[in-house]
């Protein structure tokens, strides 16, 4: 990051001994790292293929950039849906993300057109569904294939009761 290269350069320059520079600029590394935070998710619930799932929502840019990266657990039966403006063409990749997944693309009338298994810390595969999508949601590895959702189901969005 270029930010804390510059921070380390001006630091060492000071002369106030070897060590206090080194430690003042991992002190400066530290905070600048520390203030980088992990985008505020809405939550919501939808049913895919008669399953209840927890869903976080990525549903801007900054959120669909941040996806699941980082993580090494999801909840049962909980995931994150992406959910994008217009049909654009997509692609996902693995990197900084610490635990394979399962992601299911879905099409405009938010039916499943694909399902495939990617897997973790693949920073170099590019995972590209076939066609255009409106909606990808990530799971467990292998979540769909255990309950045998398949291309043609589709999911609802469940809502929230306000008593």
């Amino acid at each position: 990051m270029r930010l804390e290269y510059v921070l380390v350069k001006r630091v060492s320059k000071k002369k106030s001994g070897p060590n206090l520079g080194a430690a003042v600029a991992a002190f400066l590394l530290v905070l600048v790292s520390a203030t980088v935070a992990t985008p505020e998710f809405r939550h919501g619930r939808i049913r895919v293929g008669g399953v209840v799932v927890n869903v976080e929502i990525a549903d801007d840019g900054e959120k669909r950039y941040y996806g699941l990266r980082y993580r090494t657990r999801l909840a049962p039966d909980s995931g994150m849906i992406f959910i994008f403006d217009a049909p654009p063409p997509v692609q996902f990749t693995m990197k900084d993300t610490r635990m394979s997944l399962s992601v299911a693309f879905f099409d405009a009338s938010r039916k499943i057109t694909e399902v495939m298994e990617m897997k973790k810390g693949d920073a170099a595969t590019a995972y590209r569904p076939r066609g255009l999508v409106q909606y990808a949601l990530e799971m467990e590895p292998g979540w769909f294939a255990k309950r045998k959702i398949e291309p043609g189901a589709s999911f609802d969005w469940i809502r929230q009761r306000s008593d």
